[in-house]
């Protein structure tokens, strides 16, 4: 004879002393979890959304392109902070001072449908916090590594123009 152990087993599936609230690590908030997820480590976000956003933030998300362009800016005498925060949103490189967020947009991913969505959205919203953004193609830059560097010298220019004609 079979017998159905389903009710048995849904009141052994929650005793209230194999749980315990702890903290997620990304977001801050108290959640429930096994006691013994936190003993072997894993008990540490509250949903996958912290977990991606957790794996995100230990990746190195910068390009080796990327990097030779910020390379070629320093050579070039520029000062700048790189993958800097400006409200929700990561910069490549950004000039405070002048208000500039220089992107440099690899030709693949930048590409895409989605990214190119998520650029429109990135630069109004940078563009409201009172930011210029320039953003330097990966083809420009692999063709000629100088002109991509005088874009942003340019740019700089006409900006540090600007600011003493409203002095």
């Amino acid at each position: 004879m079979i017998v159905w152990r389903g009710p048995v087993m849904r009141e052994l599936r929650y005793l209230p002393d194999a749980h315990a609230t702890v903290k997620c690590e990304v977001c801050g908030t108290d959640f429930e979890t096994h006691k013994c997820r936190i003993k072997d480590g894993r008990g540490r976000f509250c949903s996958r959304g912290c977990v991606g956003a957790w794996t995100i933030r230990q990746q190195d998300r910068v390009s080796g392109a990327e990097k030779r362009f910020c390379t070629d800016m320093l050579a070039a005498g520029l000062q700048f902070e790189t993958q800097a925060r400006i409200g929700r949103w990561t910069v490549d490189a950004v000039f405070e001072r002048e208000m500039l967020a220089v992107e440099f947009d690899g030709e693949y991913w930048h590409s895409l449908p989605k990214s190119i969505e998520r650029d429109a959205k990135k630069d109004a919203d940078l563009s409201a916090r009172g930011y210029v953004v320039l953003r330097i193609p990966e083809r420009l830059h692999i063709n000629n590594p100088k002109a991509a560097v005088q874009m942003v010298v340019d740019k700089l220019l006409i900006i540090c123009e600007g600011m003493e004609h409203a002095i």
